[in-house]
C-alpha cells in the first residue's frame, strides 16, 4: 500500500503526529476556490474522475460535487503548519500571510500531472489526490519555504514538521474507505485521463493563500510584536 507521508494524520489533515497538548493546533494554509481560476476542461476531467470513483463504491468524502457549480470546496493546500502553539502560532502565520501580500507576484500558475492513491488514516482511509506537476510545484515549494523561514526569523515560531517532509503538492478529489480498491480507481482514472493532459490551460492562482483557522486562535495583541518592515522575497 502507498502510505502518505502524513499517515496516520493524527494531527489533522496533512499532519502525521498528534499534537502535544490542547494548546497546540494544526493551521492549514491553502488557496481557496475564490483564489483560483479552474479551466473548464479541468473541471470536466475532475467530474470524469468522480464518476469513476463512484463505480467502485461509496466515496467517504469529496471536495468536488457534481451539483456544486461554484466548486466551493475545491482548494490547493500550500502548508499545514502542524501542531503550532495555538495563539502565538496562529498570529505568526497571519503575520507571515500579511508579509506575503507585500511580495505577491500577482499570480502563480500550476499544472496537474496525474492521480495517486495515498493511505492517510489508521483505519485504511485513502485519499485520491491529483498531483501538481514537478515544474509548476517548485514556485509553491519556494513559497512554503519562505513562510517557514519568515515565521522563525521574524516571529520566533519554528516548524516541528517541514512542508518538504509532507505529501507533495496536490488537490484532494475524494476519500475512500479501506474496503474500496483505491489503486484500481487511480489506475482507471490515469488510463482515462493521461498524465499531464488534465487541462490545456494553466490553473491560475490569482490571490495569496489564506488560513481560515488562524482567525479562530490569533489574538490581536500578538499582531504588534514587531513593526513590519521589508518582507523580503520569495527567492
Amino acid at each position: 500500500e502507498n502510505f502518505a507521508p502524513n499517515f496516520p494524520s493524527l494531527g489533522g489533515a496533512g499532519c502525521p503526529c498528534a499534537c502535544d497538548s490542547n494548546s497546540s493546533v494544526t493551521l492549514p494554509v491553502s488557496f481557496k476556490h475564490r483564489d483560483v481560476h479552474y479551466p473548464p476542461d479541468l473541471i470536466k476531467n475532475m467530474r470524469v474522475a468522480l464518476d469513476i470513483m463512484g463505480k467502485y463504491g461509496a466515496i467517504k468524502s469529496s471536495d468536488l460535487h457534481l451539483t456544486d457549480d461554484k466548486l466551493t470546496k475545491l482548494h490547493v493546500s500550500l502548508h499545514y503548519f502542524c501542531c503550532l502553539e495555538a495563539v502565538k502560532g496562529a498570529a505568526a502565520v497571519e503575520n507571515v500571510l500579511l508579509d506575503l501580500k507585500d511580495i505577491w507576484p500577482g499570480h502563480l500558475s500550476i499544472w496537474f500531472d496525474k492521480m495517486e492513491c495515498a493511505v492517510t488514516e489508521a483505519d485504511g482511509t485513502a485519499s485520491l489526490i491529483l498531483m501538481v506537476d514537478r515544474h509548476s510545484a517548485k514556485p509553491l515549494e519556494n513559497l512554503a519555504d519562505y513562510m517557514e523561514r519568515r515565521a522563525w526569523d521574524r516571529y520566533g515560531v519554528s516548524m516541528g514538521i517541514r512542508r518538504s517532509d509532507l505529501q507533495a503538492l496536490h488537490m484532494t478529489l475524494g476519500q475512500v474507505g479501506a474496503d474500496v480498491p483505491c489503486q484500481a480507481i487511480v489506475d482507471e482514472i490515469n488510463n482515462s485521463i493521461k498524465p499531464g493532459s488534465w487541462t490545456e490551460d494553466r490553473v491560475l492562482l490569482h490571490s495569496p493563500p489564506t488560513c481560515a483557522r488562524c482567525h479562530k486562535y490569533a489574538k490581536s495583541t500578538y499582531f504588534v510584536w514587531y513593526r513590519r518592515e521589508s518582507s523580503g522575497s520569495l527567492d
